[in-house]
C-alpha cells in the first residue's frame, strides 16, 4: 500500500469513527433530555420555580467553564450586539418557561403531556418560520402540517384526562425558541451561554424586586441537596453532545433524532409514571409521529431514488 493510500484509509477510518461517535452523541443527548424527567422528579420536595433558578445559575457556571476551556469567551464578547441581546433575551425567556413547565410536569406526573408537547413543537417552529421568516412550504409539507393541526384540535376537544395547558405550553415555548435561534448569528453554544447569562440577570432582578428567592426547605435531605448541585451538568451535557453531533452529521439525521425525546417521555409515562393512555391520545400520537417521520425521511428517500 502506498503512503497516499495509507493516509486515505486512515482518514476514512477517522471519519467513520467520528460519525459513529456523533450518532451515539445525538441519540444519547435526546434520550438524556427525555429521561431527565426522572432527575427532576427526584427533586420534587423543591418548588419548580426555585428549581428553575438553580438550573439557570448552575447551568451558567458550567457553560462559562466550558467556554473558558474552549477559549470562546472572546467570541461571545464580540457578538454582544443589541440585536443578539434582544433575540437571545427573548429566546432565554421562552427557554426558562419551557424549563419551568417541564420540571412541573416531571414532578406532578404529566410526562405524557410533556412528550406530546415536544412531538408537536416542530410544527410550531415551522408555523412560526412561515409567519416570521416568510418561508415557503412544499405542497406535501403544507398538507402534512394541516393534518397535524386538525389532529391537535381533535386532541384538545375530545381527549380526556390530559392537561392541555402543559403540552400546549411546551410546544409553543420550545417551538418558538427553536425558531428564534434562526435569527441568531452566534454559534449554538455561545448563544445558549448568552441566553443563560441574560436569564441569570433577569432572575437576580426578579429576586431583588419581588419576594422570590432560592431558599430550600429546611427539612431537605442532604442527598437531595447534592442531587440539586448536578442541575448544571444535567442541563449542559446534552447541549454539548448535540453540538458535537451536529458538526459531523447531516441535518436529516439530526432531525430524525428529535423523535427520541418525546418517545423516551412516552415510555417513562407508561412504565414509570403509570399514566393511562386512552385510544384517542394513542391514535393522535402515532398519527403525528408517522407524519413527522415521513417528512424527515422524504429528502433521503428522494436522493436514493435519484441514485
Amino acid at each position: 500500500m502506498s503512503p497516499l493510500e495509507s493516509v486515505t484509509t486512515k482518514s476514512k477510518q477517522l471519519i467513520g469513527n467520528s460519525n459513529l461517535l456523533a450518532i451515539i452523541a445525538g441519540v444519547g443527548a435526546n434520550i438524556w433530555l427525555g429521561g431527565s424527567a426522572l432527575y427532576w422528579k427526584a427533586l420534587r420536595e423543591i418548588s419548580p420555580l426555585v428549581l428553575v433558578a438553580y438550573r439557570v445559575f448552575l447551568s451558567l457556571a458550567v457553560l462559562m467553564l466550558v467556554l473558558v476551556v474552549l477559549g470562546k469567551l472572546i467570541t461571545l464578547y464580540r457578538n454582544l450586539t443589541p440585536k443578539s441581546v434582544v433575540v437571545h433575551g427573548v429566546a432565554g425567556l421562552l427557554l426558562a418557561t419551557n424549563w419551568g413547565v417541564f420540571i412541573y410536569a416531571s414532578i406532578q406526573g404529566y410526562v405524557l403531556e410533556s412528550g406530546l408537547g415536544y412531538l408537536i413543537a416542530p410544527c410550531i417552529t415551522v408555523a412560526a418560520s412561515v409567519l416570521m421568516l416568510s418561508e415557503r412550504l412544499s405542497r406535501l409539507h403544507s398538507v402534512a402540517f394541516l393534518l397535524i393541526g386538525i389532529a391537535l384540535v381533535y386532541l384538545v376537544v375530545y381527549a380526556e384526562g390530559l392537561n392541555t395547558g402543559i403540552y400546549l405550553a411546551i410546544a409553543l415555548t420550545w417551538g418558538g425558541y427553536v425558531c428564534l435561534k434562526r435569527f441568531s448569528m452566534i454559534d449554538a453554544f455561545c448563544g445558549t451561554t448568552l441566553e443563560t447569562l441574560l436569564l441569570s440577570l433577569i432572575c437576580l432582578g426578579a429576586m431583588f424586586f419581588t419576594s422570590w428567592d432560592m431558599a430550600l426547605p429546611r427539612t431537605l435531605p442532604q442527598s437531595t441537596s447534592i442531587i440539586l448541585l448536578l442541575a448544571g451538568f444535567v442541563s449542559v451535557l446534552p447541549l454539548l453532545l448535540i453540538a458535537f453531533s451536529a458538526k459531523h452529521l447531516a441535518l436529516t439525521t439530526m432531525s430524525a433524532f428529535q423523535f427520541l425525546l418525546p418517545t423516551t417521555q412516552f415510555v417513562l409515562a407508561v412504565v414509570v409514571y403509570k399514566q393511562p393512555i386512552n385510544v384517542t391520545v394513542a391514535t393522535v400520537i402515532v398519527f403525528v409521529w408517522i407524519l413527522l417521520a415521513l417528512l424527515v425521511a422524504m429528502p433521503a428517500m428522494k436522493k436514493m431514488c435519484q441514485q
